[in-house]
C-alpha cells in the first residue's frame, strides 16, 4: 500500500510517497499537518490511538491524499482501519 508522506510546508503539493505495511495517517500536532505511513500494528497504536491531537488513520492506496484539516472538527482521534 502506498501513502502520501509530507509535513505542513509541503502537504499541498506533495508528490512524496511511502510504502505502508498497515495503513496511512494524517495528523495535526503542534500546528503542523503531517501525513505518512503506518508500518505495523504497534506503529498504529502509537499514532492512531490514545492521542491528544487530531489524527485520521485509514487503509488503502493513497487514502490520506485528500484528507485535509476539516477532520479537526471531529473527535481527537478518528480511525477507519
Amino acid at each position: 500500500m502506498e501513502c502520501v508522506e509530507c509535513s505542513t510546508s509541503g502537504c499541498k503539493e506533495s508528490q512524496r510517497r511511502c510504502k505502508a505495511g498497515y495503513g496511512c495517517f494524517s495528523s495535526f500536532k503542534e500546528k503542523q499537518l503531517m501525513k505518512g505511513c503506518i508500518a505495523n500494528n504497534y506503529h498504529y497504536k502509537i499514532i492512531c490511538t490514545n492521542t491528544d491531537y487530531p489524527v485520521f488513520c485509514c487503509k488503502g492506496d493513497l487514502c490520506n491524499l485528500n484528507v485535509t484539516l476539516p477532520f479537526l472538527d471531529k473527535q481527537p482521534s478518528k480511525s477507519i482501519i
